[in-house]
């Protein structure tokens, strides 16, 4: 029997409307976790996406400093 291991996962929403779905983040000691930037944010982000209900672009950056 094949056994899956499924890590705690946190699904992250965007920081503007709340509703849409942007990642989902595992919970696990020692992994980096995402820092969600507004737009007028943009220039603290490393990855951009788009949220899927409000369309406004999200800046992602890693939490280096946890």
């Amino acid at each position: 029997m094949k056994v899956e291991y499924k890590p705690e996962v946190v699904k992250r929403k965007c920081p503007l409307c709340g509703r849409g779905h942007l990642l989902d983040e595992a919970k696990r000691p020692g992994t980096v976790h995402a820092i969600l930037h507004k737009p007028e944010e943009a220039d603290q982000a490393s990855w951009f996406l788009k949220c899927p209900a409000c369309h406004n672009q999200i800046g992602v950056s890693p939490d280096i400093f946890e």
